[in-house]
């Protein structure tokens, strides 16, 4: 069975392709590429109608197909949206979409991306094509397939008019089916199918002549870049009439209709990059954040270029996220004139979005993205990792010179959390049993870390740590999992590396207070001339003007091209989620198509909420020490399955409302 399924790859964009000769990437639009060095098939070859690519779409490759390739079984596809050949069926999002990670083996095994498991799923079929959706069903409500074509943002009404009269016009018999298809709520979208050779052949031939013919009465002059793919989106309408059509004059006609693949990470991203300079004495220095914390980790790469050695060589990496590209090009503006620095992006979402990592708070996930050190760059047997909220005031390089010997990390003891550990039993409690560390002292704060890269990755993988970090709960997250699993293979290193700003005024005359004399002293000592302040905590000089040693970050982030955005942030101009925990409101969103109805849905993610006091609209509807803010936080640790640990109020100096007093017998 000769099958040949054409994936429609963009010209700007490198993604991956399932490796089974079945699938055929073509490059659309390829007569507009600029880069003669890639060696992927384009659609400009033979009869082709490339040059139509910005109105056509995906049907340039279609047309290419048809006029120029050979097979049993035709198909289409796109780079980042497949039919699932599995055999089991998945959840699906509220547009028909069942969303995935990345193009990976795991992928190709669940999703049957293979030509034996394709093989098996069309055999005995005449086409094999999408499920369908209903538009009534989306959260916009739509009344019918013209009504969603009529709302789409960029798209007019009109065009569906004009595309009526072309039907009529070629196809006369098929006007009927068109009426009631676009009267119908039931909708085929995205141009996903496998068909025979013969019905191929027909479709086409129906398509493009009904196209030839709506082009001249399609007044484009003033449309925008979305609306000049008016033909691509009506082609998608097309699609479902002819089948509609195809099923009313041959009911024998065998169709299957499988589920839609969503990748939402489709890009060929690296996974291990070499060392920047080769044959070089290099320090590398990662970092991690994400696109709405990238003008905060731009002023602490600043700060370690400001003090950087001209006769070393630095290495920075940012793994991230979703970091645009525009951000990354002004962060990487800041070394111009600096040869021997070079910075570099590496998106390794796809990496770890097959575990289940934890946002807490301010913590966001990204900050689990250090366990991902090992593999990406394998050239260094040490590696410097630092929190994107910190300012080195000191070159990095006599951090990263510090010899560890058989140690796994270095890093500082944290005072804040050894003040707790003293003060309450809870804490104690928590550490010991819960992180099994028998020296509750021994715990270390881990926005700065001296990694043993080799030593980690011969104790535990990567899957590992991630394994780790996704099964259990911790109160910290990634930083609890480094004190339970390195206890006795650490390296303590001085204070002044990693001092800890006085969050809320309470750190210091508290939980410092109270932690054991030595790392008292050494914090006060640190404090005269810290070399690294780490902005740990809720409170940021970005949102907050009165943040303990503010100046020292004000003073850096004036030299970034980030600062006059940083001041509007804490002046309120412009959305106060800078630095927090982003993705707050995309997750919940998310929580919502998972777990609410769909009716209630239209109303409930309307609903956001913050547990900092003060952030967003809604921010102080669940303020810490109230009933309802508990409650809220039991109630989610329910549906997650996570245990639910009673807050410790009175270390922050908050005394709980919703504790009443026991009356006394009289």
């Amino acid at each position: 069975m000769d099958i040949k399924i054409f994936v429609s790859h963009r010209i700007d964009l490198a993604a991956n392709c399932p490796p089974d000769p079945v699938f055929v990437p073509v490059r659309s639009g390829a007569v507009f590429d600029r880069n003669p060095l890639t060696d992927l098939q384009g659609d400009d070859t033979g009869d082709n109608i490339s040059e139509k690519n910005p109105s056509y779409c995906e049907l340039t490759l279609q047309y290419w197909a048809w006029k120029n390739c050979q097979a049993d079984y035709y198909g289409l596809c796109h780079y980042r949206r497949f039919l699932s050949f599995s055999e089991k069926t998945y959840r699906t999002d509220f547009y028909g979409n069942v969303l995935a990670g990345a193009i990976d083996d795991e992928a190709i095994r669940d999703y049957g991306l293979c030509k034996e498991q394709i093989e098996k799923r069309i055999e005995g079929y005449d086409i094999v094509t999408c499920k369908p959706v209903n538009v009534g069903a989306f959260p916009e409500r739509y009344s019918s397939i013209r009504d969603h074509y009529a709302k789409a943002p960029l798209l007019y009404e009109k065009d569906v008019d004009r595309l009526m009269e072309a039907i009529e016009a070629c196809y006369p018999d098929y006007l009927e089916t068109a009426k009631e298809y676009f009267a119908g709520k039931q909708g085929y979208f995205c141009q996903l199918f496998v068909m025979k050779r013969e019905l191929f052949f027909s479709y086409c031939e129906w398509l493009f002549t009904i196209l030839k013919a709506l082009e001249p009465n399609l007044d484009m002059t003033y449309y925008s870049r979305q609306s000049l793919r008016t033909p691509g989106h009506l082609a998608e309408r097309l699609f479902g009439i002819f089948l509609a059509y195809q099923r009313k004059r041959n009911p024998n006609l065998k169709v299957q209709e499988l589920q839609t693949m969503l990748f939402r990470n489709p890009e060929r991203l690296q996974t291990v990059l070499p060392a920047a300079f080769p044959g070089k004495e290099t320090i590398p220095v990662v970092l991690a954040a994400n696109n709405s914390f990238a003008p905060v980790c731009a002023v602490a790469i600043r700060s370690v270029l400001d003090h950087a050695d001209p006769e070393k060589y630095y290495d920075i990496v940012v793994l991230h996220s979703d970091i645009d590209r525009e951000n990354q090009r002004w962060i990487q503006s800041m070394r111009k004139d600096l040869p021997q620095v070079s910075i570099r992006f590496l998106n390794t979402a796809f990496i770890v979005g097959k575990y289940k990592l934890r946002a807490q708070e301010h913590i966001s996930v990204e900050t689990y993205y250090r366990f991902l050190i090992p593999e990406i760059l394998p050239d260094y047997d040490k590696v410097l990792y630092l929190d994107s909220d910190l300012i080195c005031r000191r070159d990095v390089a006599e951090l990263y010179e510090t010899d560890l010997g058989d140690c796994w990390i270095g890093a500082v003891p944290d005072p804040d959390m050894q003040g707790q550990i003293t003060l309450h039993e809870d804490a104690c409690k928590y550490v010991k049993e819960n992180l099994k560390m028998p020296n509750p002292y021994r715990y270390f704060q881990a926005g700065v870390l001296l990694l043993n890269t080799r030593a980690m990755l011969a104790a535990h993988t990567v899957d590992e740590w991630l394994t780790f970090a996704s099964s259990g709960y911790y109160r910290y997250g990634d930083q609890d999992i480094l004190n339970r699993y390195c206890y006795e293979h650490d390296y303590t290193m001085d204070m002044r590396w990693n001092l800890l700003i006085d969050c809320d005024r309470i750190r210091v005359p508290v939980l410092v207070e109270a932690s054991p004399d030595a790392i008292r002293r050494s914090y006060h000592e640190a404090r005269k001339n810290p070399w690294i302040v780490h902005y740990a905590g809720y409170r940021k000089p970005w949102n907050d003007p009165d943040c303990d040693l503010s100046p020292y970050f004000w003073e850096v982030a004036k030299e970034t091209p980030f600062y006059e955005k940083l001041l509007a942030t804490m002046c309120g101009a412009v959305g106060s989620s800078l630095g927090q925990t982003t993705g707050r409101k995309k997750r919940f969103v998310q929580f919502l198509k998972r777990h609410c109805p769909k009716f209630l849905y239209p109303l409930a993610r309307k609903i956001r909420w913050a547990y900092r006091p003060g952030a967003g609209k809604f921010g102080r509807l669940l303020p810490k020490g109230t009933r309802r803010r508990e409650n809220m936080k039991k109630f989610l640790c329910r549906i997650t399955g996570k245990p639910y640990i009673e807050p410790d109020y009175e270390a922050e100096g908050i005394t709980p409302k919703y504790k009443k007093k026991k009356k006394q017998k009289s």
